[in-house]
């Protein structure tokens, strides 16, 4: 299980925002998989991204769910992969 270094997982409730860290990850040279908060978990075990990049929203627990699954991908690969922003 490697992580993906080209794969960045986008994931937030606003498919605006969304689009638009889509797009920014895009002009980077890397690509981008935008998720909603629900579909992320699938997602990120399917394609193992190098980095993960959370909207949290107004409050900042949109994604609180997702972290339990980055964590436990750290802990098998024994890396803090994937990276995560907030």
């Amino acid at each position: 299980m490697a992580a993906d270094f080209s794969k960045v997982l986008v994931v937030g409730k606003s498919s605006i925002n969304r689009v638009v860290v889509s797009k920014i990850v895009e002009k980077s040279g890397l690509k981008p998989i935008s998720e909603s908060p629900e579909a992320a978990e699938k997602t990120l075990a399917a394609y193992l991204p190098g980095a993960v990049i959370l909207d949290g929203g107004p409050d900042n627990k949109d994604c609180d769910r997702l972290m339990s699954a980055i964590d436990a991908l750290r802990r098998v690969s024994g890396k803090p992969l994937p990276a995560v922003i907030l």
